[in-house]
């Protein structure tokens, strides 16, 4: 049995970073994600998402959290924060962030 994930889907841009939100589907128990508000990121100024504050496990199980490809050069996801300085401009691209409970 697989375990149970819900996934967050974003659109970052750099210079800039755009936030839109896609929720693909909840199984019960499953986290729950509320909408992540659009954001921009720019080359040089420092950036954090904590994406716990867009998450909640029903049973309140801890989370891990991952991302379907890398983040730009400076920013890193460690848990749950999303930080850094982004030092390259890169094309607007879409991320989808799995929060995992680690049941199943």
């Amino acid at each position: 049995m697989s375990k149970l994930q819900t996934r967050r889907e974003f659109i970052r841009n750099t210079g800039y970073v755009a936030m839109g939100i896609v929720f693909s589907g909840c199984e019960p128990g499953a986290p729950v994600w509320s909408t992540i508000p659009p954001q921009t990121w720019t080359v040089g100024d420092p950036v954090h998402l904590d994406l716990n504050d867009y998450v909640t496990d029903p049973e309140g199980d801890a989370l891990t959290f991952s991302l379907d490809r890398p983040l730009p050069d400076g920013v890193t996801l460690n848990g749950s924060v999303i930080s850094g300085t982004p030092t390259t401009a890169t094309a607007s691209t879409s991320y989808a962030a799995t929060a995992d409970d680690g049941t199943g």
